[in-house]
């Protein structure tokens, strides 16, 4: 699965099929999840986060009815969206009755984890950030419900 986003504000998911070509080609199946953007949500990136959860545990139970393996999802992600699949990441899926490890792997390339430099940077001007949203929606301080391995780039 793809989680795609410009700054929270990005493009739907229609525009980053692109991305499919190469693990189509190499016999994957390729997902895009499309959700809400900052600006439709009066600067509150909670209901991305949960748009992004909810997509995911969509695709899990219903992997087996579109020919899809539910035992290997995985994820990958850029910018933004790296912080979305982060927050997936650590969400406590057996509290849904769902595997801890529903995702077997991620990608997360030049993402923000501390919301709390990424609140005092230029993205303020369209992120509502409030001292909740900083720390519930800060991956890095919930590394323990991490059940996936992981694969952090910088470019």
């Amino acid at each position: 699965m793809l989680f795609r986003s410009g700054s929270w504000q990005g493009g739907r998911s229609s525009q980053f099929t692109v991305y499919a070509e190469p693990y189509v080609k190499a016999g994957a199946n390729f997902v895009v999840l499309d959700f809400t953007s900052v600006k439709e949500t009066n600067g509150d990136i909670t209901p991305m986060v949960e748009q992004c959860r909810k997509g995911v545990a969509w695709v899990y139970r219903n992997a087996a009815s579109h020919g899809l393996d539910p035992s290997r999802l995985f994820v990958c992600a850029r910018s933004s969206g790296s912080h979305l699949a982060a927050c997936v990441l650590t969400t406590e899926w057996d509290k849904q009755g769902l595997p801890r490890d529903i995702l077997k792997g991620a990608v997360l390339g030049s993402g923000m984890y501390d919301l709390k430099p990424v609140s005092l940077s230029k993205r303020s001007a369209w992120v509502k950030f409030t001292d909740r949203m900083v720390e519930e929606l800060s991956p890095i301080r919930y590394v323990d419900r991490i059940h996936t391995p992981v694969v952090v780039a910088h470019g």
